[in-house]
């Protein structure tokens, strides 16, 4: 993640939000930052944040409203592949110095930094469990199930689509009790990584 400060106004910045990974697009979005009581219009000593104020378009980062001695946050959502994350960033408190402050000088450090999450990480393998569930492995040490194909009552293989091993074709009636769309995924699972079961000969019905 990458912030980037633009200085607009003396007092008044724009930080814009980055987050290289993100699936859809890098920019999160933007706000302006005032800070001290000219440029922001409430009553915080210079040099402290006084007003936050998102920018638009979209996407929309929130921010807390001004209240004294209250935090100064940024939100905003992002997307590394497993669904959207709200991210907060805390720039410090309303009218104090405990945070992001705007004094003489040309540099600022971070004075520390608090996660919640997980660290980044990549994909490593993926492996099939006893269980049959298929398992993506990242290289921070998680792991995420992202099928359980055919568990509880298997599947009558009729046709493995030609010979083709990384082809599975699902036919049938439809039926409310199942979920097209869910059906569907298990096209992306090639058909060898199937378990066939020899069950013994078929018998016909009377």
């Amino acid at each position: 993640m990458t912030l980037n400060w633009v200085r607009n106004a003396a007092d008044d910045w724009t930080v814009s939000i980055d987050v290289a990974d993100d699936i859809n697009a890098p920019s999160r979005g933007s706000a302006n930052v005032q800070f001290g009581p000219t440029a922001s219009g409430n009553p915080v000593p210079a040099g402290t944040i006084g007003a936050i104020t998102p920018s638009a378009p979209p996407p929309v980062v929130a921010a807390t409203p001004y209240a004294a001695n209250t935090a100064a946050q940024l939100s905003f959502s992002t997307d590394f592949g497993s669904g959207a994350q709200s991210i907060t960033l805390n720039l410090g408190t309303y009218g104090q110095t405990n945070g992001v402050t705007q004094y003489a000088g040309t540099e600022y450090n971070l004075r520390g930094l608090t996660q919640d999450g997980v660290p980044p990480g990549a994909f490593a393998s993926v492996t099939t469990q006893a269980s049959g569930n298929i398992v993506v492995n990242y290289d921070n040490g998680q792991a995420r199930v992202i099928a359980r194909a055919l568990q509880v009552y298997g599947a009558l293989v009729a046709d493995n689509s030609g010979g083709n091993p990384n082809r599975i074709y699902v036919s049938g009636a439809t039926d409310l009790g199942w979920d097209d769309t869910a059906l569907g995924g298990l096209k992306q699972i090639p058909a060898s990584a199937f378990e066939a079961v020899d069950t013994g000969p078929v018998i016909p019905a009377h």
